[in-house]
Parts: C-alpha cells; structure tokens; sequence
C-alpha cells in the first residue's frame, strides 16, 4: 500500500473512531471544547488555527452536528470541519506500522479519555 493510500485509510480509521465516539457520549464535542479551554498549556500553534477555524459558522455547525447520521463517508465533512472536529476531540494520534492491523495502527489520546464503564442506555 502506498503511503497516500495509508494515509486515507488512516483518514477513514480516525472519522471512524470519532463518529464512534460521538455516537456514544452525544455530549462529547461539548465537554472536549471545555476540557481544551481549561487546558493552560495549549500550543500556540493549536490557538491561532482554532482561530482561523472558529471563524467559519458552517465549520462548527457541522462539527457540532457531527454523527453518523450526517457523515457517512469522510466525503460527507468538509476538511476544515474534520480538521476542528480532531483539534477539539483529539490531544495525539499515534500511527504504527503498515504490517500491523489497522485496528492497531491507529492509537488515538482523546482530549477527554474515554470512560472505563460503557455510558448506560438512555431511558
């Protein structure tokens, strides 16, 4: 696979995962916006494209609406919304080797962790 391929796949993994994620805690974009606000030692670098990326209402009306019922596929979100959707939900993405399976190539930080029990079913 070439490393443009790899990276699409990589691409498609972590939507994934994010969608997953979303689908689970409804409230998670929420409470990753807080805990990246609270954080103090936010990268400068992370500031000023939250800046450029905030200023776009259809960007973070997309990333607020974000679920599988508005993204099917990684065409369905536009680049900047993928890119502020990361910037909130995620602190790091980790990428192992080619010849591991994907489900392990991809090891991501989320910016709040994941819980330890699964959330209980709404009534």
């Amino acid at each position: 696979m070439g490393l443009s391929r790899f990276a699409d796949v990589i691409h498609v993994c972590v939507l994934d995962r994010i969608l997953d994620r979303i689908d689970a805690e409804p409230d998670l974009v929420q409470r990753s916006i807080r805990a990246m606000r609270e954080e103090i030692d936010l990268e400068p670098d992370i500031v000023a494209e939250l800046g450029s990326l905030e200023t776009e209402p259809r960007v973070v009306r997309q990333v607020h609406r974000l679920s599988r019922a508005t993204v099917e596929t990684v065409d369905d979100i536009e680049p900047e919304a993928y890119r502020l959707a990361i910037v909130h939900l995620i602190q790091c993405i980790y990428v192992g080797g080619l010849s591991l399976p994907i489900d392990e190539q991809v090891s991501i930080v989320w910016r709040v962790p994941e819980p330890t029990t699964p959330p209980s079913p709404a009534p």
